[in-house]
């Protein structure tokens, strides 16, 4: 089955690298395996036709810490006109699902990391990056 796979992933136009495994889940949750958690967080079934994390009742997501320090007045303007629109409601931010979080924190669904990353340092801003996995919501909107 995973030489079918793998013969079926390679006819298929993907810009980013794959790498196809078969995997147990007594291998995926083994402590010993260093790949686990990058395999939940990133990893998509390819039987299933979902996300790892879906089918765990959860979603995920980059988190990104970054500093506008060294930016000039006009170009943070201009910064967040490009991460939000003029009318804070369009923008980057809006075409890749991603929420602020805090003054100069951003999360993005997990498969908008490279874009969200490249947009940071196209603006030459500096950033820390971390992935996350959010479980199901279980508390209600106030």
């Amino acid at each position: 089955m995973i030489l079918e796979l793998k013969k079926k992933v390679s006819t298929m136009s993907i810009e980013e690298e794959l790498d196809v495994r078969a995997m147990s889940l007594e291998e995926l949750f083994d402590p010993n395996n260093l790949a686990g958690l990058g395999v939940i967080i990133e990893g998509y079934s390819l039987t299933r036709g979902k996300a790892i994390a879906e089918l765990m009742n959860g979603k995920a997501y980059a988190l990104f810490r970054f500093t506008l320090e060294g930016l000039q007045r006009k170009d943070r303007v201009r910064f967040q006109y490009a991460l939000k629109g003029r009318n804070m409601k369009s923008g980057l931010l809006k075409d890749l699902n991603g929420e602020q979080w805090g003054a100069w924190v951003i999360v993005v669904p997990i498969q908008h990391t490279y874009r969200f990353k490249e947009f940071l340092e196209r603006w030459n801003i500096k950033y820390e990056a971390f992935t996350i996995l959010k479980g199901a919501d279980l508390f209600y909107n106030l």
